[in-house]
């Protein structure tokens, strides 16, 4: 039952506290108003407390996994949110018999949806997929019979209710790419068990395949060599909203000399080192003049306390380091991250 509002508190972090300080004796009420079937009354009080730690949240209540209750918290698929919702399961209570925490929507089998009076059987989902082996993700078409017969807001609905239920919130975050309406079934359509093989299959895939080479050329015609991560996850390092910009200037004409090359990969072997632990390389950009090397890190202080220890270590390598806080990973959109 998600559910949103408009009123905010005065930070996130005063409505997360302000929620759990409501939940101590909210629970009770709550669990019963669910087993007498009239929580009906109760849904406003708990959106309001949802809306006070962010107005793009939403919520929703039923069975556990192993407690009697859960109650799940979902960013409705803004990644720039979905920390938020982490900040506030690492303070709520241990789960118990009772109640149990969720931050995203969990996979449910065997699930069948209702919208607006109408049942969907997840059986008649029928998808397109085409696998971007790249970056790790499938990008789908979804189509469902009674569609025909529905608005566009309840079709789109639809499908990101069903890949919730199929995936959870999280998987579909982090495995699909492109999601999209068909009008009318896929010409090789699959059912919702083709899609879950082939998520564990990308899930499966070593990480130090990962790293993509890309060769191009810029808005000015330059050539440019970029060697990227395309298969990082942001969902996968949920508070390393700190991105840093490495410009390092080339000194010699393009293609540099091998010296050069050397040097560079030298500096760079020593930056790898300095911020292991405390930033992950992303990856790095080439062109005539100047490399570009890409980290985002958790710890921006401490990150950028290495960084500047790197720089001062190598006077003979001319870098400067910008940092800005990006927490939707944008930067990556220059390689179609």
């Amino acid at each position: 039952m998600p559910l949103l509002g408009r009123n905010r508190a005065a930070s996130p972090e005063d409505g997360i506290r302000a929620f759990w300080d409501w939940w101590q004796e909210a629970r009770v009420r709550l669990e019963a108003a669910i087993e007498s079937r009239a929580l009906e009354p109760s849904i406003g009080e708990i959106t309001a407390h949802v809306n006070a730690i962010d107005s793009g949240m939403a919520w929703e209540l039923g069975p556990g996994l192993t407690a009697r209750h859960a109650f799940t918290l979902s960013s409705e698929g803004n990644i720039a949110l979905r920390p938020l919702a982490q900040r506030w399961l690492m303070a709520a209570p241990e789960p118990d018999a009772s109640w149990e925490y969720h931050p995203a929507r969990l996979p449910d089998s065997g699930f069948d949806l209702q919208i607006e009076g109408r049942a969907l059987a997840t059986d008649d989902y029928r998808l397109g997929m085409h696998v971007d082996e790249t970056r790790r993700r499938v990008d789908v078409e979804i189509f469902h019979p009674q569609h025909a017969e529905m608005p566009e807001g309840q079709r789109l609905m639809s499908i990101f209710l069903f890949l919730d239920h199929l995936l959870g919130e999280d998987d579909v975050e982090r495995w699909l790419g492109r999601i999209q309406l068909a009008p009318e079934e896929p010409a090789a359509s699959e059912r919702a068990e083709s899609l879950l093989e082939e998520v564990e299959r990308l899930r499966a895939m070593p990480a130090d395949t990962a790293f993509t080479v890309m060769q191009g050329v810029d808005a000015k015609g330059q050539p440019v060599f970029a060697t990227v991560n395309l298969a990082i996850k942001r969902i996968d390092h949920l508070f390393a909203d700190r991105h840093a910009a490495i410009t390092i200037r080339l000194t010699t004409g393009w293609p540099p000399s091998p010296a050069e090359f050397e040097r560079l990969e030298g500096a760079e072997d020593d930056l790898l080192a300095r911020i292991e632990g405390t930033a992950i390389w992303i990856g790095r950009v080439t062109k005539p003049g100047v490399r570009v090397v890409h980290l985002i890190a958790e710890d921006g202080a401490a990150a950028e306390k290495a960084v500047e220890a790197w720089r001062k270590s190598n006077p003979d390598v001319p870098a400067t380091a910008a940092w800005e806080t990006d927490p939707k990973w944008t930067f990556r959109s220059e390689w179609g991250g």
